[in-house]
């Protein structure tokens, strides 16, 4: 749901009227009597790789490599990781690739459920992939998601509790945006986050449809505001694009979109925090 200034008494009222519901307030509070699910969100893509088996690849050197350890210590949360990729790449839309993989989760990783996903998505783009996958994550019951790429590293164990305790303290809690310190790449911004599931309640997409390639995550650092976003500094994840290559074309003309998605993205945000507010206190 995307709104300006001009739909601010129209949503100030549906809010209410939302918030005031059971259903969501349950979802802002979540299932007491489950352990929360945390949801990785990676895509994929083949694309200007010569990948032979899945031991070539980013996916399974780096992310699925160090996960386990990062967690091997949670007893409070369940873990799913959902992979993305484009319907009909060579190498991962395929059954042996697919086997292979699936093989290798039930042994190296018996407590997490992988879910490989296969996507249209003619543009060849990342964020239809990502906003398919957080959706079909929210869709199966996931408390949190996380979005990460398929050349990171997990450094830091526990992350999973770190993150979830900083939603919390936010207010309201829960609404807002965290993410880890990455000394790759961007640093001005978060280029993984963690969020709860009420922020598809909020904008019914995990980024803007917009924002194809680039500036999801500048537009996701800025409309929560600085109270709900935070980067934690002892959650570390490395990158590695000295092994990666540009798999797409970039979206120039998202850049010229950012800015009005921001102010978007922000009234919204400030338009359903009051709104809980008053249903909290009215």
């Amino acid at each position: 749901m995307w709104c300006d200034g001009t739909h601010s008494a129209l949503l100030f009222t549906i809010s209410i009227f939302l918030l005031t519901d059971l259903s969501l307030i349950s979802t802002l509070i979540g299932n007491q009597s489950e352990r929360p699910s945390i949801c990785l969100l990676i895509p994929v893509t083949s694309r200007k790789e010569a990948w032979r088996a899945i031991e070539d690849t980013l996916l399974y050197q780096l992310p699925l490599a160090t996960l386990g350890p990062s967690i091997k210590n949670n007893h409070q949360h369940s873990f799913r990781v959902f992979v993305g990729y484009d319907w009909g790449d060579p190498f991962f839309d395929n059954s042996t690739t697919l086997a292979a993989l699936s093989a290798h989760m039930r042994a190296a990783l018996p407590y997490v459920t992988f879910q490989p996903l296969s996507i249209r998505n003619p543009s060849h783009q990342p964020i239809p992939v990502l906003n398919q996958l957080s959706r079909s994550a929210y869709n199966a019951g996931c408390d949190f998601m996380y979005h990460i790429d398929d050349d990171t590293e997990f450094v830091t164990p526990d992350w999973a509790t770190k993150f979830e305790d900083a939603l919390l303290s936010f207010t309201p809690p829960l609404w807002g945006v965290v993410g880890p310190t990455c000394h790759q790449g961007n640093t001005a911004v978060l280029t993984h986050d963690f969020v709860h599931r009420t922020h598809l309640d909020l904008f019914r997409t995990h980024y803007p449809p917009q924002l194809t390639t680039w500036w999801f995550d500048d537009w996701i650092t800025q409309i929560y505001g600085p109270a709900n976003t935070r980067k934690l500094a002892d959650v570390i994840v490395r990158d590695h694009p000295e092994r990666t290559q540009l798999r797409y074309e970039i979206n120039w003309a998202s850049a010229d979109q950012l800015p009005a998605l921001i102010l978007e993205g922000r009234q919204h945000t400030r338009d359903a925090m009051l709104s809980a507010f008053i249903a909290e206190h009215w």
